[in-house]
């Protein structure tokens, strides 16, 4: 999967229906919004696009320069963009990995500091990407 591939899959996509007119094909460079006329009046507003971006780099800086790095890890990181709470079993099924080479994994991410572990149990435990997820709730009534 490319940039570019999506690009183009998203501009087949829109031709010829509502819309097709509006950067089909680009990715998005403007705030977008939820509800309402504008951000002002939005329901929900999400983060910029270059925050999270920012966030994702720093975190994937981290990530790699750990010293106990692997393959395993850089690709968990590079899913908790799309399942920010992962469990070991979880991990297993996104990466098509055993269970010890998903533990490991969650070891080194949580290590580095980008997972943390969210509910105190010594088995059948969850992790968080707590910054990314608190990035996606500013704005919102979900802050806790």
């Amino acid at each position: 999967m490319s940039v570019r591939l999506l690009n183009e899959t998203h501009a087949r996509l829109m031709r010829g229906v509502r819309g097709a007119d509006k950067q089909r094909g680009l990715v998005r460079r403007s705030q977008n919004w939820i509800g309402g006329t504008r951000p002002g009046n939005a329901v929900y507003v999400p983060p910029p696009p270059h925050v999270l971006e920012e966030l994702l780099s720093a975190d994937r800086v981290r990530v790699v320069a750990h010293e106990r790095a692997s393959v395993a890890a850089i690709r968990l990181f590079e899913q908790l963009p799309h399942h920010p709470i992962v469990t070991v079993a979880s991990v297993m099924r996104l990466l098509d990995v055993s269970k010890p080479t998903a533990g490991r994994a969650i070891e080194t991410v949580q290590a580095a500091g980008v997972l943390e572990e969210m509910t105190g149990r010594k088995r059948d435990r969850s992790w968080i990407y707590r910054s990314y997820v608190d990035q996606l709730r500013v704005g919102t009534d979900l802050l806790e």
